[in-house]
């Protein structure tokens, strides 16, 4: 199928809600515990790809906001970093979930579009015709304000 519709389901009644929100091209999904109210999805039969992020509030009337990337390259396969701040393509490129901006690449000579990474300590394995490239994510800088 090439449209895939995005519906809020109440889990307590099964009531699903229209939202008009749709994602093109043979989609692929993904979430992360860190944000359990966030579903990302990609497609893959336009060049470059969309990436998309929806997130849910719920209620009596639950809604759904959206937020788009459509230059992504290779997004046939993603994933998202175990805190939740960052969605990695297979095309070796990181954007932050706050709102989409790109945030790093990665180098991975011979690609294919291919990613994954464990959810223990955020190790990227990119394919190639190679074999696996693995790669960590940059350092993550926190800033600390305070007396001192």
């Amino acid at each position: 199928r090439q449209w895939a519709n995005v519906h809020p389901l109440d889990p307590a009644t099964g009531t699903v809600y229209d939202t008009g929100y749709h994602v093109a091209y043979n989609s692929r999904l993904a979430a992360s515990p860190a944000l359990p109210n966030t579903l990302f999805a990609s497609d893959i039969g336009s060049s470059p790809a969309y990436l998309y992020e929806f997130t849910v509030t719920g209620g009596s009337t639950p809604t759904v906001s959206e937020q788009t990337r459509w230059d992504v390259n290779e997004a046939a396969s993603f994933a998202v970093s175990s805190d939740g701040s960052q969605v990695i393509t297979g095309g070796h490129q990181a954007f932050s979930t706050a709102d989409l901006s790109p945030v790093h690449t990665y180098p991975v000579p011979h690609s294919t579009s291919a990613v994954a990474m464990r959810p223990s300590d955020d190790l990227l394995a990119f394919g190639s015709t190679n074999g696996v490239a693995s790669s960590r994510p940059p350092l993550r800088m926190a800033l600390h304000s305070g007396i001192g």
